[in-house]
């Protein structure tokens, strides 16, 4: 292994992945951490259209969660894998 560290980050609409790996100069790595949380992030977006507050509070607590965890694993890049929630609603809260 050559030391460099990368991450990805999957928010979808019931969970958030976060997987950490070390990379090896022959393109191979190793699987630091395998993260996955369950946050709701889409709760009720089907009825409001909107993105509710506690599942939007759930989500970056989780977010935080994994962003203490890539600094204590001196991540150097952080990769976002897939937004799905956040594209279909922009932002949360009444109209």
């Amino acid at each position: 292994m050559n030391g460099k560290r990368l991450a990805a980050i999957d928010i979808g609409t019931n969970t958030i992945l976060c997987l950490i790996v070390e990379l090896a100069n022959d393109g191979r790595f190793k699987v630091l951490d395998d993260l996955a949380e369950i946050t709701r992030l889409g709760e009720g977006l089907d009825r409001t259209g909107r993105i509710d507050p506690e599942a939007e509070r759930r989500s970056l607590d989780i977010l935080r969660r994994y962003l203490d965890r890539l600094a204590s694993k001196s991540s150097s890049r952080v990769v976002p894998a897939r937004l799905e929630t956040p594209k279909i609603v922009v932002k949360s809260g009444p109209a």
